[in-house]
């Protein structure tokens, strides 16, 4: 038989799977009709959610809505490319036009099997409404649905959608899903306002200050002033890529670098393929704007939920490598800034603590001599009266809390070592975090955490001399001495041994064997031993070994008041790492 055409069947099966399952999350597939009233030309969009009685969701926006000859050929069209068929990347109000695959709206049957549409044009007496219903439309090849005209003044003007038969159980608030919407966009038209209110909840506005308000800048940097130009000279869209990136003084959930083009997200969070074991990635976060990416009428490099980029499309070809030099430099910058920030932060608070101190004992000192001289027959020598009671609240400091507050913000353990013994010292390092101790409680200078590392620049005895001698605080660090043949002809490892007899602080002796520790450390005491094979860079621990340094692991953190884990889970722990 010869067959002269042939018909090619959409089942409803895979509209499901190209569009509702892209669309899984409230915030995203809500984004797709804040993007449709956007390209409308709406200035306001009202997101109403009702989570009692009958369950819906409703979207009201004020932009020139759609005829019914509109609806049928335009909105009912899964696939069509507004943009490619009108040939024009914006709107009459200048905005770029963010719908492209026609796929947007099947978002909706990802949150309510029941749609209603509801829209009016300007100028027109008749506004037109429709419902689609996905337990109807699942079963077919083609869909009917019923249009019904209303009266409407002749000014009126908009599109209200109503999702009924909700999917998904509501469990958020109106702060929580516009803090998330706020992320889906980032440089809309001024004139475009989007509001969530749900139930009686106060109404809240989705603005780009909702996305990082609860997170604490500590570096900032300025896309592309803040970048030095000889990072991605040779890429000819570097002045294009704008936005703020910054870090924060603690580990953030926001983590990752968003980017956006023409307003809205087109690829999420992420490190654009960068290795993510650097500290950096649990601090760094951003927004850029790449609009240059989403300029072309025919070519699509955004994924149809707007999560990621084909960084080998011809558009985006130079952008990975370049964001990836951006972050190696902040990176950079942020490694060698971040220890002096945190110093000059220290020294800045007990600085002020002791001014505080000093103008408390004057104070007290001279209401208190002016009183005893006032009361007094005889003739008292104000002045020694004073000088007295000045040292008297000299010895009392300790009654202030001064000294604690100030020990209490500073180092607590030196890992004293040579360089050529990181592999055993990066052990220690690992094992003292392991069981609950901060790295910024650790000073080591050899560590790819910049928290637990000196600031370029200063010298660690200069550090331990600001700190730990010039200080209110007289609290000793404790300190352990990586011991090894290596580390007795080091200079600098061995005036720490000095500095830590001269304060008396405590220590503890891990050694790498073929070297005997000697006085002034504590050679009275059992120390820890292993063995360590220098070309490959290998420890050996005897099983006696390991027992051995878990207890000693355990005793520094016992001292500092921290709760080491369990035998089993250190034993665990040193294995795996041994092992690497």
């Amino acid at each position: 038989m010869t067959i002269e055409t042939f018909k090619m069947t959409v089942y409803p099966k895979t509209i499901e799977h190209l569009g509702i399952k892209m669309y899984a999350t409230f915030p995203i597939a809500l984004a797709e009709l804040i993007a449709n009233a956007y390209d409308a030309e709406a200035t306001r969009v009202d997101i109403k959610i009702v989570t009692t009685g009958e369950k819906s969701i409703q979207v009201i926006d004020d932009g020139i809505g759609m005829t019914p000859e509109e609806v049928n050929s335009k909105f009912l069209v899964i696939g069509r490319n507004r943009r490619e068929e009108e040939n024009k990347l914006t709107n009459s109000k200048n905005r770029h036009i963010m719908g492209r695959k026609g796929l947007g709206k099947l978002a909706l049957f990802g949150l309510g099997n029941t749609v209603q549409i509801r829209t009016q044009v300007e100028n027109e007496t008749l506004g037109v409404s429709f419902t689609l219903d996905w337990d109807e439309l699942r079963h077919q090849t083609e869909y009917e649905t019923k249009a019904t005209y209303f009266e409407k003044s002749r000014e009126s003007h908009g599109t209200t959608v109503t999702l009924s038969n909700l999917k998904k159980r509501i469990s958020f608030s109106a702060q929580e899903l516009a803090e998330d919407l706020s992320q889906l966009f980032y440089g809309l038209d001024d004139s475009f306002h989007v509001y969530v209110q749900i139930d009686e909840q106060p109404i809240i506005e989705v603005s780009q200050q909702l996305r990082f308000a609860k997170l604490e800048k500590e570096f900032e940097w300025d896309l592309p002033k803040d970048i030095p130009n000889d990072i991605g000279q040779n890429y000819p869209n570097r002045s294009k890529v704008t936005g703020k990136l910054f870090t924060t003084p603690k580990p953030n959930n926001c983590r990752g670098i968003a980017l956006y083009a023409n307003g809205r997200m087109v690829s999420a969070p992420s490190f654009f393929n960068l290795k993510t074991s650097s500290y950096i990635y649990a601090y760094l976060t951003g927004v850029l704007k790449v609009d240059f990416i989403d300029d072309d009428l025919t070519e699509e490099i955004i994924t149809t939920n707007r999560q990621a980029i084909d960084w080998s499309s011809i558009a985006a070809e130079g952008l990975e490598q370049y964001l990836q030099e951006v972050i190696k430099f902040i990176e950079e910058n942020w490694r060698r800034e971040r220890p002096k920030k945190k110093v000059e932060k220290l020294k800045k608070f007990e600085d002020e603590l002791k001014a505080k101190a000093t103008e408390y004992k004057d104070k007290v000192s001279k209401k208190i001599a002016d009183s005893i001289c006032q009361e007094s027959s005889q003739n008292v020598a104000k002045e020694k009266i004073t000088s007295d009671i000045k040292n008297i609240l000299e010895g009392e400091n300790p009654l202030l809390g001064l000294k604690r507050q100030i020990h209490s913000i500073k180092k607590k353990i030196l890992l004293s070592h040579s360089g050529g013994d990181k592999r055993l010292s990066d052990l220690i390092y690992d094992l003292l975090v392991y069981n609950g101790i901060p790295e910024d409680e650790i000073l080591y200078t050899s560590s790819d955490n910049p928290d637990s590392m000196i600031p370029e620049g200063l010298a660690v005895l200069d550090y331990l001399r600001k700190f730990f001698v010039d200080s209110l605080s007289d609290e000793k660090m404790y300190v352990i001495y990586v011991t090894s043949e290596e580390m007795s002809h080091r200079w600098s490892p061995m005036l720490e041994v000095g500095a830590g007899w001269i304060t008396q602080s405590k220590h503890k002796v891990f050694n790498i064997r073929e070297f005997k520790p000697k006085k002034p450390l504590d050679i009275d005491t059992e120390w820890f031993e292993c063995g360590f094979d220098r070309k490959n860079n290998k420890l050996s621990f005897s099983e006696r070994d390991i027992t051995i340094f878990i207890e000693k692991i355990k005793s520094v953190c016992s001292s500092l008041g921290y709760t080491p884990r369990t035998d089993a889970q250190l034993q665990k722990k040193l294995k795996t790492v041994l092992k690497n």
